[in-house]
Formats: structure tokens, sequence, C-alpha cells
């Protein structure tokens, strides 16, 4: 079951609805931001507009309900009293050749490619900086969040449901932070791409350490962000980080998180967008866990393992099972899963639990090692051999 929301967005039946949604003529939009209709870079105009409305979601909301043409809305908005950190016209065009330097792409909202999940915020991006690719339309995302000071078993917990995950059809979204953040995002690029959010421009890293995992991210999927370059990762900017993670995945997972984390406040935002919402359970003695232990008492979904993961997306769950079926010589065929490392992700199985069971598969005649976790399916297997049996959870 998801949890009820905390709160309405609009307080109506109208409460997911995208912002763009007021404004028939939207498409003129993603002209008033990108300027052009092919724009991979942002100029200057697009860059001022875009800082303009960053901090009044408000004011955007407005102009597109009024119907306000949108190659106006720069106009109007240079006749208001500009925001107090509004860059100079000298920064706006360094961040210009920032963006055209580090290959930093923008998304505008209201663009075709803009991702219709951060439509249903109350205030969505108005231009969506990112490197690599967005996520396409019919790629859905998980969200895993959780403690920067976890323990050793939740970093291999996220690890796992990550590249679970991802051989489900559905990778990671997270925000590169330490700890679990990082530990699903690796898991989810074993068996496919992420998608990380920063809290800061996209011409920088935060924190530090995890360069190299954002360049596996972009090589991979991509890096986001509603922040300009030269935006450092401020306190204050998370949280919104937050909400852009809570609507990017159709459901949310958290994996060790305290009592007044930041993770357990993205865990609300997707709860407050009506996102299926499953935690990890952990002691009650460990104090990175009492958010995501409460989070169960008001009755989350209780995840185990990787195997409990469908259940996010309304398929049954069981030991070994996707969509119901057993996992059998004859499905691994069908679906090329032949190594066991894939084996083990897709099936929510031990590393150690699927050797043994390529080992009891071999015996009978289903399977030939072919060595380095490698196996063949042989002729001999019969369409209903099976293992019967579930993971154990460490």
């Amino acid at each position: 079951m998801s949890l009820r929301p905390r709160r309405r967005l609009d307080g109506s039946a109208q409460a997911h609805a995208t912002t763009r949604d007021a404004d028939p003529g939207v498409a003129g939009a993603a002209l008033a931001l990108s300027g052009r209709r092919c724009a991979l870079h942002p100029d200057v105009d697009q860059l001022e507009l875009s800082q303009r409305l960053l901090y009044q979601p408000a004011r955007l909301a407005e102009l597109v309900a009024l119907g306000t043409p949108p190659p106006r809305w720069l106009e109007i908005l240079r006749r208001e009293a500009a925001p107090q950190d509004l860059p100079s016209p000298g920064v706006l065009r360094g961040q210009a050749e920032t963006c055209r330097r580090l290959d930093i792409r923008v998304s505008p909202f209201g663009g075709a490619d803009y991702p219709a999940a951060l439509g249903q915020l109350p205030d969505p991006p108005p231009l969506l900086y990112y490197r690599g690719r967005l996520p396409g339309e019919g790629e859905p995302l998980l969200a895993i969040v959780g403690s920067r000071r976890a323990s050793g078993q939740g970093l291999e917990m996220a690890r796992r449901l990550g590249r679970a995950a991802a051989a489900a059809g559905r990778p990671v979204v997270s925000g590169l932070a330490r700890g679990i953040d990082q530990a699903a995002q690796r898991g989810s690029l074993e068996q496919g791409p992420s998608w990380g959010v920063l809290g800061c421009g996209l011409d920088r890293v935060y924190p530090p350490e995890a360069g190299a995992l954002a360049e596996a991210v972009v090589a991979a999927g991509g890096l986001l962000s509603e922040f300009p370059p030269g935006a450092p990762p401020l306190p204050f900017h998370f949280p919104r980080r937050n909400r852009l993670i809570a609507a990017l995945g159709v459901a949310l997972v958290v994996v060790e998180a305290g009592s007044r984390s930041g993770a357990l406040h993205t865990a609300r935002e997707s709860q407050a967008l009506g996102r299926e919402l499953g935690a990890v359970p952990a002691s009650p003695l460990n104090p990175s866990a009492g958010g995501s232990n409460r989070l169960l008492a008001e009755g989350c979904h209780l995840l185990l393992g990787p195997e409990d993961l469908p259940v996010l997306w309304g398929e049954s769950a069981g030991p070994g099972h996707a969509n119901g079926e057993t996992w059998t010589p004859a499905r691994c065929a069908r679906e090329g899963v032949l190594d066991a490392e894939r084996l083990s992700a897709r099936s929510g199985w031990l590393i150690t639990e699927t050797l043994e069971r390529l080992a009891d598969w071999e015996r009978e005649g289903a399977v030939e090692r072919l060595g380095g976790g490698r196996f063949r399916v042989t002729d001999a297997a019969a369409p209903a051999a099976t293992i019967d049996g579930g993971p154990r959870v460490d």
C-alpha cells in the first residue's frame, strides 16, 4: 500500500495536474525559455529569465495561468524589482560560455523533452540543466535515498536494490550523496543507467569525491539540476533538489534514514505526490534508521530485499519470482539471462545462492557452466524445470 498523502499540492482534484496545463498555448512557453526550438545550450536571455523565476515559483504559475504570451515574460519581469542575487550581465555571459564548454544542455519548462513528472510539482523548475541525457518518456525511474552515515549492511542492501531495479527496467535516480545514494547508483550502473540530481550547478560535483561516479552516471544516463553553472551547494538547495528526486521516481525506497534527515524529507515529498513508498527495516537502536523505521510503522511497503521491489510498481513479488513467474533454466534461455551476476540481480537471489542453484541445475543436466559465471541452457532443460526456494537476507 502507499501512504496517504500528507498534503495536497493544490487542494483540489487537479493537485497533480501540470502547471503548464493552465495555458492552452504552452508550446510557446518552451520558446520563451529556449529562444529557439532546438537550442541545446542556454543563451544569456534564457539564463536571466530562468534565474528571475527560480526562487519565484508562484510568479511562473501566474504568468502561465494569466495567458501572458511567453515571449513577453522576460520583458515583464524586467519591469519588476530584480531578485537580490540576480547575476550581472557579465556573469550571465560567463554562465552561457560554461554551458557550451562543458556541454551542459537545457530543457525548458513546457518543452517537448521536459520530464513530465516534474510538471506534477507545484513549483517545477523553469529550466532544467543536464549533462548526458534526460530520462525518456517510457523510462520509469526508481528513487532510492538514505543516510550519508549508513551501516555496511545498509550500503550493501542499497547496492543490491539499485542493481535489481535497473535489471527490472527501473534505473535509480538519487542525489549522489555519500552513503546510500552513491551505493544505490553504483548498483544501478552495474545493470543499466542511473540519473543524479544535484543541489548545485553542473560545473561542479558535490560531494567532490563523487566525481568519478558522476562521470559514470553521465556516460550511462544523466546529471540534472535546476541551478545554473556557478551555483554552490548551499544548504537550502538540497530540499529543492529532493523534491525533484521524489517527482522523477515512479516510487521511492528509503534505506536507513534518520528522523530529521534529508532522505526522510524526500520521502515526504514523494508521499505528497502519491508515489508508492518502501523502506528497508533496521534495528531500532540504529540512530540512522529512525525515520525509515517510522515510515514502516506508518504503513509503507516493507522491503526485505530486491525480491520485494515489484510491489512498488504493482507486480507480485516472491522468492526468485518476477511478474509472478519462477526463474527456471528455460526462462533464463528465453530472456537471455545467461550469467550468474545478471540472474542474481533479476531474481533477487544472493550471488552465493545463485551459484548454488546453478550447481543444482548443472547436476540435473539443465545447464552447462562455461566459466566466469556464465552458463548455457542445455537442450534437455524442460520448460517446467525449476528449483524452489527463495533468497536469504543477511
